[in-house]
């Protein structure tokens, strides 16, 4: 006998239906790493504010805030370090 027939059955999942997307339930992250690797060239490497070197860490930051879009698109975002970042807020 194996340890898989004594254990009993888990009972199965429900099937979800997924609720419709919302501005407050859309990502607003730029996960991919070649959205932010092409984010990064574009900006040359540099902080599109103070224009010092990007240090792991740095920002993409979205150049509309994304409380007022709802949107997270690598066209509308700038690479920022994280000092510039924290002083620009959501103007």
């Amino acid at each position: 006998m194996t340890t898989r027939d004594t254990l009993p059955a888990l009972p199965r999942p429900a099937e979800v239906t997924p609720a419709p997307r919302s501005a407050a339930s859309t990502p607003r992250l730029l996960r991919g790493s070649r959205l932010r690797n092409a984010l990064y060239l574009a900006a040359d490497g540099r902080c599109a504010h103070c224009r010092d070197p990007l240090l792991p860490g740095w920002h993409a930051d979205h150049i509309a805030p994304w409380s007022r879009t709802g949107r997270t698109n690598v066209h509308e975002m700038q690479a920022l370090c994280g000092p510039c970042n924290v002083r620009k807020g959501a103007k």
